[in-house]
């Protein structure tokens, strides 16, 4: 049987299209058309990657793979003869995500934002919900399918001076696969007012007819371009909050990175130079001082002190620590007026007290 004949079970309960679509368009037994999941299995070669995963036991915190952006890299110069490097790539849990990163980079709250509606709807979310202002650019219909108003999108960015354009390619929903000719026009435009293009690709892989073009791969694009890919459409991977950035030009690259929140790679141990045994070794030797301190933190829960107070001993086989330095928080409230809740406070510190009395060990 052809895989995609085989019958599974969509409405599965946690299913945004499937078991989601009633409650939220208050209907029964509606048929959903409005979530880009495709109706059958994710690739088998995914499945048995997360199922070798989960057999073994541990979901632990991950690093990035080389192989993972390699892989990335490889199918854009496959699909698109788009040759990037693996350094200008980015890692993000959704094109959204990246969206809304973009406009947080590349502009100032009260700044105008070129959208081409009818567009996606997070593409409007992106901007107006992070302070910026939308200067629309609407496509309009020429002998039967969509196209660019050019004429008005000089205007725009004459008028308005916006410096950022969202570009949805190939376009959600209306499916036009931007041709060749029309991109150029495009990135002309840009490049004469000095715009940043954030082009949504994501849509890239499937399409019926003509060629997709990654706007970036153009002359003099590259330089003023973000480009934001996924796997999410083309293998049905969306539950797997992975897409990626590509941004050959450093400085767009970097400011995206900072408006994502990543922060500078570091290393898992200190090599210093040894290799990663040595490093893992060192990391290991640290470790009888890592259980010291968190039995310094239970010895000061429970009122456990040591004679002398500076310095607590919590077992005779680990080293001595240094009182861990107090960590203070800022309260998300208001803050009570003085005197209020200080009666709780002594009772709780009384009971932490008798507790620690009675734990106390012999």
């Amino acid at each position: 049987m052809n895989r995609f004949d085989k019958k599974v079970e969509l409405r599965l309960p946690d299913s945004l299209k499937w078991s989601g679509v009633d409650r939220l368009f208050k209907g029964e037994d509606l048929l959903p058309l409005w979530v880009a999941d495709m109706d059958f299995e994710a690739p088998a070669p995914v499945l048995e990657a997360i199922r070798r995963r989960v057999d073994a036991g541990l979901l632990t915190y991950t690093e990035l793979p080389s192989s993972l952006f390699e892989a990335v890299a490889g199918w854009l110069d496959r699909r698109f003869h788009w040759k990037v490097d693996t350094s200008d790539l980015l890692f993000a849990p959704g094109v959204v995500t990246l969206l809304k990163a973009a406009v947080r980079a590349f502009t100032q709250p009260g700044d105008r934002v070129i959208v081409q509606p009818p567009v996606y709807g997070p593409f409007g979310e992106a901007v107006t919900g992070q302070g910026r202002e939308l200067a629309l650019n609407p496509l309009k219909v020429e002998q039967g399918k969509y196209t660019m108003d050019f004429e008005d999108l000089e205007a725009k960015l004459r008028l308005t001076g916006a410096k950022l354009l969202l570009l949805c390619s190939p376009h959600n929903p209306t499916g036009r696969v931007w041709e060749k000719a029309e991109l150029n026009r495009l990135a002309a435009l840009c490049s004469a007012y000095g715009v940043t293009v954030a082009s949504d690709e994501i849509h890239s892989d499937l399409i019926l007819t003509g060629v997709h073009t990654p706007i970036a791969s153009l002359p003099g694009m590259a330089e003023r371009t973000v480009t934001f890919i996924a796997p999410s459409k083309t293998f049905n991977l969306a539950g797997l909050h992975t897409s990626f950035a590509v941004a050959t030009d450093e400085t767009l690259r970097k400011g995206l990175d900072q408006a994502l929140g990543h922060r500078g790679a570091e290393p898992v141990v200190d090599r210093g130079g040894g290799g990663g045994l040595p490093g893992r070794r060192r990391m290991a030797g640290g470790l009888p001082d890592v259980f010291a301190r968190q039995c310094v933190f239970r010895g000061r829960l429970f009122g456990r002190a040591a004679a002398g107070g500076d310095r607590l001993r919590a077992r005779s086989d680990l080293p001595a620590v240094g009182r861990p330095a107090p960590v203070r928080f800022k309260p998300n409230r208001a803050r009570r007026p003085s005197g209020q809740g200080s009666a709780r406070r002594r009772e709780r510190r009384r009971r932490l007290r008798e507790r620690g009395r009675r734990t106390r060990p012999h």
